[in-house]
């Protein structure tokens, strides 16, 4: 649920999208080290830069969406926001099967509730060719280190089993070792 005051959005859970975007915009450095993520995410998409009819959808966009710099990428979150052109639910796409050519989600995979069904459901709406790209926080000794202090809602757990990574609010509880429980540690019992 949203309520808007003036020109500011809050969602449900008090975030205060208009001024986090106008943050981000303010700083060269963040909006330089987004434009970064997003030239390499793309980089991996098998769509031609050059082509306007690509099917290629961006997951959780938050206040810093991809559109920035590639304005053919359709924008969602889960949570109703002034960026996303949809609000989307990872693991229940409304998209037909082999319908998109790339997704991608930056820092998101960690917050699914069912990491899972996001690669179930991602496949089914991607083509045969289609990319899924994850960009998710490193696992380095510095992460251990700063991750607990930086993100006061989530966990940073190595040591977590797969069945404790559920969470049941999409912005609460994540644990931001995931994607290395998921692929790395866990890799034959995830997929």
């Amino acid at each position: 649920m949203s309520v808007v005051f003036d020109r500011y959005v809050v969602n449900f859970l008090g975030v205060i999208f208009i001024e986090l975007r106008e943050k981000y915009l303010n700083s060269e450095a963040k909006m330089a080290q987004f434009r970064y993520f997003h030239k390499r995410m793309k980089s991996y998409s098998i769509c031609d830069p050059n082509n306007n009819n690509s099917r290629e959808l961006e997951i959780g966009c938050g206040v810093t969406p991809m559109k920035d710099n590639f304005p053919d990428i359709v924008s969602s979150d889960i949570e109703p926001s002034p960026y996303a052109d949809k609000q989307i639910d990872a693991l229940s796409m409304p998209y037909l099967n082999d319908s998109l050519d790339s997704i991608f989600a930056i820092n998101c995979f960690h917050h699914f509730s069912d990491k899972k069904l996001f690669l179930k459901e991602s496949n089914r709406v991607l083509s045969n060719k289609g990319t899924l790209i994850l960009l998710e926080p490193s696992v380095s000794f510095l992460a251990r280190l700063t991750y607990p202090f930086l993100f006061k809602n989530e966990t940073y757990d190595l040591n977590a089993s797969l069945s404790s990574l559920y969470t049941s609010d999409p912005m609460r509880g994540a644990n931001q070792a995931a994607s290395f429980i998921c692929f790395i540690k866990s890799k034959e019992e995830f997929l």
